[in-house]
């Protein structure tokens, strides 16, 4: 039993990536272009869970880059990807964007202040800190410990993904 778990498991892991090659490869026009963007910030969001998971050494400039990337494809930048109706195969977009079109806008622009916080808080002392503190503001998340400060931007990217992406 656990072999066979064990084999599905390595299949998936193997096919995955491929779909995912394969789906991008298929893709055209703003619906290629949202998910090659995607993929930039799912990279630096990796980048970041490797140093803060302790994967890779932790360097704050590499940090700050990572963040960088995700401000700048924050907000205004997130949003203008995805005009009404666009939800040509093999898109993970929702009709919910549209639905709700003002609190897709809010969580773009959630990104983008995740993300610039992270930046700031790149040279802040690491901390083990509870979910519990998740609660700060802007202006609080700055001087937070970078784990946190992850915390906050990853669970403000489920967020989006939760109401406005195809399950996975």
């Amino acid at each position: 039993m656990r072999r066979r778990l064990s084999l599905g498991l390595a299949v998936v892991a193997v096919l995955a990536p491929l779909a995912m090659a394969w789906a991008h490869g298929v893709a055209t026009g703003i619906v290629k272009e949202r998910m090659d963007f995607m993929v930039t910030v799912g990279k630096a969001m990796e980048g970041m869970a490797k140093m803060l998971r302790g994967r890779v050494d932790y360097n704050p400039e590499v940090m700050r880059m990572h963040a960088a990337t995700l401000a700048s494809h924050g907000g205004e930048r997130l949003t203008v990807l995805f005009p009404q109706g666009t939800l040509d195969p093999p898109t993970e977009a929702l009709p919910a964007i549209w639905d709700d079109w003002s609190e897709f806008q809010v969580q773009a622009a959630r990104m983008k202040v995740a993300a610039e916080a992270m930046r700031t808080a790149a040279d802040n002392p690491r901390s083990t800190a509870t979910s519990a503190d998740l609660g700060l503001d802007a202006a609080g998340l700055a001087a937070a410990s970078p784990d946190i400060v992850f915390r906050n931007l990853a669970a403000t990217c489920q967020a989006c993904h939760d109401k406005f992406r195809k399950e996975q």
